[in-house]
C-alpha cells in the first residue's frame, strides 16, 4: 500500500501536478516499524517541461511515536475512569475485570489478558477473568497453587514481584504447562501480583501473547496501572462482604458500628432522602492523646466522646463509630431542622475538659455535613459528608461545613489537578527557582531557598500553594520533592564547577520525612551529583516536627550524621517548645514573615521575634528571618542580631543566573569568600 501511494504520488506529479506529500511505513529487518515522510517535486526546464524530480524522505518516527503514546494515554485514562465509575457503582466484579482485560488487549494488539484472584481458605488462585482466552483454558488454570515454579502467575503471587517469562516452552517456571501452553498456542507470559492496601496479595494480572516477547516499559506502566485498578476492585469487593458479615455494633463504644449505620442510613435513603441528613465528625489533634498516654488512654477518651455525643441527639437520630476517632450521626427529619445548630451543639460537648487517668485533655472536633437527596446512595452521603469534613478541618478546629455544590467542584477539580500533576511530573513541567539569602549586614548573597514550579501548559507558572497539598494527599509529593531535590543538587554542581559554593535549602513535607527511604536517598543523591553535604539544607515545618517527634527526631538525626543541615520553617506558628527544640539535631529557625511584616508595627509580633532571636542564639542555631519587604523591616532585624534573611525587598525568586550574578558581584566588590577550595560559609 506505502509502495502504491508513492508510485499514485509520482505519476501525479509527472502529469503536471504540484508537489505530492506521502506518509509511508517501512518495517525494518529487525521487525521495528520506521514512520516516513515523503515529499515529491516536479523539476523544470526553461520550457516548464517536467524533467526530474525532487524526493525528499524525512524521518518522523519519533514524532509519530509521540503522537501515538499521547493517543493510548488518554485512551488508557477514558478507560481508567469507566473502571473507577464501575468499581464506585460496585458493579459486577466479573464485568470489571473483563473490562479491564479488553480494555488492555485493544492497547496490546495480540495480548491476551487473565485476572486469577486469591483463594484464602484453600491458598490457590481461582480464575476471575479471561475474556479472548477459549473457557478450557480458564478451567486449567482455575486453583493454581501459590508457589515457586506453579507458572508464571502462582510465582508471581508467591513472590509478590512482576514475573516476565519470555518463551513459556523453554522456562523452567513453566515446565509443568508447556502442553497446555501449546494447546492453545501461547508462548509468552508476565505477570503482576495485585496487592491491596495493607500489602496483601489479592490476586495476578497477566498478559500471554503467541510468539516470545518481553513488554517495553510502556506496556509495563500501562499493565502495573490496569492491575492498580484491578486491586482495587478485587479490594473493593472484599471490603463489602467483610462488612456484610462484621458484626453490627462497635465493641468499644458499644455504638452501632458502621455495618449498621450504613445498613440504616440506605433505609432512611430508600423512605424520605430529602429528609435525611448525615454528619461526619473527626476528632482533631486525637493522634497526641494516643502518643503521649497511649492507646488505652485513648480508647477511655472514645468511650467518653460517645457518651457525651448521645446525649447531645434526639432519641430518633442514630450516632455510629465509624471508625478510629470517626464518629458519623444519622439526622432524622433533617428538611425541618437546622442541622448547623445541630452541629454546634455536638461541638458544645468538647467544650469541657476530657479527664483520663488524672489528666486533663481539651479536644475538638470537625464536622461535615450532607444532605440528602434523590439517587443518592449512602457511599455518596458518607463521601460528601467526610469531603465537608476536611474543610471544616482545614479552617481550624472545631468547626463544621455544610457540603455543596462548591466542595462538590472543588472536589472534582482536586482529582483534575492530581491527574495533571502526575502527567505534568511524566512530561518535565516541574521548575525550580531560587530565592537569595543574604548577610544582612554586609548584603552579600550566602546562598538561596530553591522554590518549586509547576510550568502548567494552560495556567502558566503555578505557586507551590496550588499544587504541593494534592501532591501530598495523592502521596505524588514524594516523586516530586525528589525531583527538585536532584534538580537543586544539579544546580549546586554547576555553581560548585564555577567557583561558587552556595548552599541551598529545600522544603521537605512531613510525607517525605515519614518515608523510610527518605535519608538514603538524600545520600545517594549527594553522592550522586558529587556535592557538599555541607550546601544542602532541608526546611521541614515546625508543625510537621511535633505530629510524631520520635520518628522526626530519628530522621533528622540521621541527616545531621550526614552533614546536611536542616531548618525549622514558620518557626512561631506551631506548638513546639523549649525543651522539645533543643532535642532535636537542627541547625537553625526561620522566623515566619507574618512576624517580620509586623516589625515595629506591632508589639506583640516584634516581642514574638526577639524571644525567637534570643533562643536561636541561646541554642547555638542559625536564624533566618523570611518575607524582608521594607527597609525598616531590614534596619529592624539587623538591630535584633538577625544577620540572614530573604525577602522581595533584598531580592525575588528568579533564575539561577540571578544568585550566581549576586554572589559573583559581592565577591569582585569584597574579596571571595567562597571560592574554589575554600568551605561554604555556613547560615
Amino acid at each position: 500500500d506505502a509502495t502504491a501511494a508513492v508510485e499514485r504520488a509520482v505519476e501525479a506529479v509527472v502529469g503536471g501536478d504540484r508537489a505530492q506529500h506521502v506518509t509511508t511505513i517501512q518495517i525494518e529487518q529487525d521487525g521495528r516499524r520506521r514512520h516516513l515522510a515523503v515529499t515529491i517535486a516536479p523539476v523544470h526546464d526553461a520550457t516548464d517541461a517536467v524533467v526530474a524530480l525532487s524526493v525528499v524522505v524525512r524521518d518522523i518516527t519519533t514524532l509519530m511515536t509521540a503522537v501515538d503514546r499521547e493517543r493510548r494515554a488518554a485512551a488508557s485514562i477514558e478507560a481508567q475512569q469507566r473502571v473507577l465509575q464501575r468499581i464506585a457503582s460496585d458493579d459486577d466484579l466479573a464485568h470489571t475485570l473483563d473490562d479491564l482485560c479488553r480494555d488492555v488487549e485493544q492497547r496490546l494488539p495480540g495480548a491476551h489478558c487473565t485476572v486469577l484472584t486469591v483463594d484464602p481458605q484453600e491458598e490457590v488462585l481461582r480464575h476471575a477473568s479471561a475474556p479472548s482466552l477459549p473457557p478450557s483454558y480458564a478451567a486449567a488454570i482455575d486453583r493454581l497453587p501459590i508457589e515457586e515454579g506453579m507458572g508464571v502467575c502462582g510465582t508471581a503471587a508467591h513472590r509478590q514481584s512482576v514475573v516476565v517469562i519470555r518463551d513459556v516452552l523453554r522456562d523452567p517456571l513453566t515446565a509443568s504447562f508447556v502442553e497446555l501452553a501449546r494447546a492453545h498456542d501461547l508462548r509468552s507470559a508476565w505477570s503482576h501480583p495485585l496487592v491491596a492496601r495493607t500489602g496483601e496479595v489479592l490476586g495476578t494480572f497477566a498478559v500471554y501473547r503467541s510468539e516470545p516477547y518481553e513488554p517495553d516499559d510502556e506496556e509495563r506502566r500501562s499493565v502495573t496501572a490496569a492491575g492498580r485498578l484491578a486491586a482495587l476492585a478485587i479490594e473493593r469487593r472484599s471490603d463489602r462482604q467483610a462488612l456484610s458479615v462484621a458484626a453490627l455494633v462497635d465493641p468499644l463504644t458499644g455504638l452501632p458500628n458502621r455495618v449498621q449505620f450504613m445498613d440504616w442510613l440506605e433505609r432512611a435513603l430508600c423512605s424520605r432522602p430529602e429528609s435525611v441528613a448525615v454528619m461526619f465528625l473527626d476528632l482533631d489533634q486525637f493522634k497526641g492523646v494516643n502518643d503521649s498516654m497511649g492507646h488505652p488512654a485513648g480508647d477511655r477518651m472514645l468511650v467518653e466522646v460517645a457518651r457525651r455525643l448521645t446525649a447531645a441527639l434526639r432519641s430518633d437520630d442514630v450516632l455510629s463509630r465509624f471508625g478510629g476517632d470517626e464518629f458519623t450521626v444519622l439526622v432524622r427529619d433533617a428538611d425541618r431542622r437546622d442541622l448547623a445548630a445541630v452541629a454546634e451543639e455536638l461541638l458544645a460537648t468538647f467544650a469541657e475538659p476530657f479527664v483520663v487517668d488524672g489528666r486533663e485533655f481539651f479536644m475538638s472536633g470537625s464536622i461535615g455535613i450532607a444532605h440528602g437527596a434523590e439517587d443518592v446512595d449512602p457511599f455518596d452521603l458518607i463521601r460528601d459528608a467526610d469531603v465537608a469534613m476536611y474543610d471544616a478541618k482545614a479552617r481550624g478546629p472545631g468547626r463544621h461545613t455544610m457540603f455543596g455544590a462548591a466542595l462538590r467542584e472543588r472536589a472534582l477539580a482536586r482529582v483534575a489537578v492530581e491527574s495533571e500533576l502526575r502527567r505534568g511530573l511524566e512530561r518535565g513541567e516541574l521548575v525550580v527557582e531560587y530565592q537569595p539569602v543574604f548577610d544582612l549586614c554586609t548584603r552579600e548573597c550566602l546562598g538561596a531557598e530553591a522554590l518549586a514550579r509547576w510550568q502548567h501548559p494552560d495556567r502558566g507558572l503555578l505557586p507551590p500553594s496550588e499544587f504541593i497539598p494534592v501532591a501530598e494527599e495523592s502521596g505524588l509529593v514524594v516523586m516530586l520533592g525528589a525531583r527538585v531535590l536532584n534538580e537543586v543538587l544539579a544546580q549546586i554542581r554547576r555553581w560548585a564547577d564555577q567557583g561558587l559554593h552556595l548552599p541551598v535549602s529545600v522544603n521537605v513535607s512531613p510525607v517525605q520525612l515519614a518515608d523510610a527511604h527518605f535519608v538514603s536517598e538524600v545520600r545517594q543523591a549527594l553522592v550522586r551529583h558529587g556535592v557538599d553535604a555541607g550546601l544542602l539544607y532541608l526546611e521541614i515545618t515546625e508543625s510537621a516536627l511535633m505530629e510524631d517527634l520520635d520518628a522526626a527526631r530519628e530522621a533528622l538525626g540521621a541527616l545531621a550524621s550526614i552533614g546536611v543541615g536542616v531548618l525549622i520553617d514558620d518557626f512561631g506558628t506551631g506548638y513546639s517548645s523549649i525543651g522539645r527544640l533543643s532535642d532535636l539535631p537542627v541547625t537553625g529557625l526561620k522566623i515566619d514573615r507574618r512576624f517580620t511584616i509586623a516589625l515595629g508595627s506591632n508589639q506583640s509580633m516584634t516581642k514574638v521575634t526577639i524571644a525567637i532571636i534570643d533562643l536561636a542564639l541561646a541554642l547555638d542555631l542559625a536564624v533566618v528571618a523570611e518575607g524582608i519587604e521594607d527597609e525598616s523591616a531590614l534596619e529592624a532585624l539587623v538591630g535584633l542580631d538577625c544577620g540572614v534573611g530573604q525577602g522581595f525587598h533584598l531580592a525575588r525568586p528568579g533564575p539561577p543566573e540571578l544568585v550566581a550574578a549576586l554572589a559573583t558581584s559581592y565577591q569582585e566588590l569584597n574579596g571571595s569568600r567562597t571560592g574554589p577550595g575554600s568551605l561554604p560559609r555556613r547560615w
